[in-house]
């Protein structure tokens, strides 16, 4: 995975650490939740987008600087299997619904960006309506043993919905 950044390329780093169930490996949504938060989200228009293509976004940031104790790490997708993955409950307040536990195999291909800044931020896909386009990235935390400092990690993340 690369992505262009001015004249230059930003390289993430294979990573196979993520194996420790210290941290969930999750997908977030399932393309019957995708579907019901459409629903929750525009109950006036739920049928016109959904007669189109939609997707669901995670843009992710590292707001504590370098060299953190566990950064986000994103599965390629094109390595998991569908029995890879398992349903769980999501339950909120106000709203409840299904989600994603990636179960672990050793075929899964986890990369990260090594030493992301605070300026940097990470864009993945949560969830797609066209069933022949990759669905979601599978993502986690994991403990990076090469890191210089005990720097906890703080993110922000922002959900958004990307129609037609």
């Amino acid at each position: 995975m690369k992505r262009e950044k001015g004249r230059g390329e930003v390289l993430f780093s294979e990573c196979t650490a993520v194996s420790n169930e210290r941290f969930s490996k999750h997908p977030d949504n399932t393309p019957a939740s995708c579907a019901k938060r459409l629903e929750f989200q525009f109950p006036a228009r739920v049928e016109a987008i959904s007669s189109g293509r939609y997707r669901y976004i995670d843009i992710w940031r590292c707001v504590a600087g370098q060299d953190v104790d566990s950064p986000l790490a994103l599965c390629d997708y094109r390595s998991i299997e569908t029995t890879d993955l398992c349903n769980i409950d999501i339950v909120y307040p106000h709203f409840s619904e299904e989600g994603y536990e990636l179960t672990y195999s050793p075929t899964h291909r986890w990369f990260y960006k090594k030493g992301m800044s605070k300026d940097d931020a990470v864009l993945f896909k949560l969830g797609d309506n066209l069933t022949t386009a990759a669905q979601s990235t599978p993502h986690a935390a994991f403990i990076d043993p090469s890191a210089s400092e005990n720097r906890k990690r703080a993110s922000i993340e922002v959900r958004a919905i990307i129609i037609g």
